[in-house]
């Protein structure tokens, strides 16, 4: 079985845009963002010419079945492989709390070639684990000392 959900190989002339999308009006995903910190895009390899990047830019949209709303962000990737994230905070013309429909765009540059592992949501920390993590690091350093 391969490492990627999605692979994308083009030639030197092909024009390497291409789109995932997720969700449609007749089938709306109904997600609620509002405790996710961010959306991240593991990257597993991505071989480009001339050290150019993979530009992707995420669309997020709600109320497809009535009064439509979307919010959108372009975000690079300028290595051989690694995550691309989405900070949710950063979508701030839409609600997070009913996500109808997400647009994953790749905007590779010609000859280029891409695998993406996988599209995964990050939660953020609640405040009893921040507690934790706080008390954790408060007595590893006693610890030591």
């Amino acid at each position: 079985m391969d490492d990627q959900i999605f692979e994308f190989s083009s030639s030197s002339n092909a024009d390497g845009r291409t789109t995932l999308v997720y969700g449609s009006p007749a089938n709306e995903l109904n997600l609620n963002f509002a405790s996710q910190t961010l959306i991240r895009i593991d990257v597993v390899s991505y071989d480009y010419p001339s050290s150019l990047a993979l530009p992707v830019t995420l669309t997020l949209e709600s109320g497809l079945s009535g009064v439509p709303a979307s919010s959108l962000l372009t975000r690079s990737l300028s290595a051989a492989s690694g995550f691309i994230n989405f900070s949710l905070a950063d979508f701030t013309d839409i609600s997070l709390t009913d996500i109808d429909r997400l647009t994953f765009s790749f905007d590779a540059p010609r000859a280029a070639d891409f695998q993406v592992a996988s599209i995964i949501s990050i939660p953020e920390l609640s405040s009893s684990v921040m507690i934790l993590v706080t008390l954790g690091l408060g007595l590893m350093r006693r610890r030591r000392a």
